[in-house]
């Protein structure tokens, strides 16, 4: 498989690796489990999302990761609420993603986690979105069942925001991988 890269046309450039892909979904060829090593390696991450949105559903490159899709480091936690009034101020910037607007994004919350007594305090950036009845993959976290967001929507949500190179190098991997 060959990935022709444009500068000016990302998106376009990726639309026959996208339906290539959700072919293969719908053959089911595509198996997504949640990888345990990844689970490892984000142990202090899932620890602070049990705590703090047991309920709610764990959504980007987390989500992806998790999976065992893609393997660079996270800058964030994206998560998915039913309440958008859940906090009172979320931050709202720049979104690091496309010109288009994210019509479920809420904005940023920043938060403090220690995870234990000798431990050092983590900051947290939450990146919440309005949960619109997303589709999700359940997994077993010490004893709690947390939610992941179907990888199909998060890749669908990401092909709208391929002029951000970690966005595009995501999803050329993730077809690399399920295209041979």
């Amino acid at each position: 498989m060959s990935i022709y890269i444009s500068r000016k046309t990302y998106q376009r450039d990726l639309l026959p690796e996208f339906r290539d892909f959700k072919l293969k979904l719908i053959q089911s060829e595509i198996k997504f489990n949640v990888n345990s090593d990844v689970v490892k390696k984000y142990h202090t991450e899932l620890s602070f999302i049990k705590q703090n949105f047991k309920d709610d559903i764990i959504s980007g490159s987390l989500a992806l990761a998790l999976f065992g899709l893609i393997h660079r480091d996270t800058g964030d936690i994206d998560i998915l609420i039913k309440d958008e009034n859940r906090y009172s101020t979320y931050i709202n910037d720049q979104y690091v993603g496309d010109d288009e607007d994210m019509d479920n994004r809420l904005g940023y919350v920043s938060f403090k986690y220690k995870p234990g007594f000798f431990s050092k305090t983590r900051n947290y950036e939450v990146d919440f979105f309005k949960d619109n009845g997303a589709k999700f993959i359940e997994f077993d976290f010490e004893g709690t069942t947390l939610k992941l967001q179907h990888p199909v929507e998060i890749i669908s949500a990401k092909m709208g925001m391929t002029r951000v190179h970690k966005h595009y190098r995501d999803l050329e991997i993730i077809f690399y991988k399920f295209g041979n």
